[in-house]
């Protein structure tokens, strides 16, 4: 890849992690809209719940890595400019 602003050659994006096992939710009714289809166990009314099917803690706690490192970054950069 080439930045043509800064004319330096950019680095290859980093390699993604391997996808987690994926199991696509069952759909027994399909025109059956009354409530969310969700895995038996889980609260429909409780935000949290539904959230946490396709946020996992794994793929939370990526963000968080991620979010700490552009932090780390931005303070250094500050840190170096006059």
């Amino acid at each position: 890849m080439f930045d043509q602003i800064t004319s330096q050659k950019n680095p290859p994006p980093p390699e993604p992690w391997p996808l987690p096992n994926f199991k696509p939710f069952h759909i027994d009714d399909f025109d059956n809209h009354s409530k969310p289809n969700l895995p038996p166990g889980v609260n429909y009314s409780d935000p949290f719940a539904i959230f946490n099917q396709f946020f996992t803690d794994k793929i939370m706690d990526k963000l968080v890595e991620w979010i700490n490192k552009y932090a780390e970054q931005e303070r250094l950069d500050k840190e170096e400019k006059p």
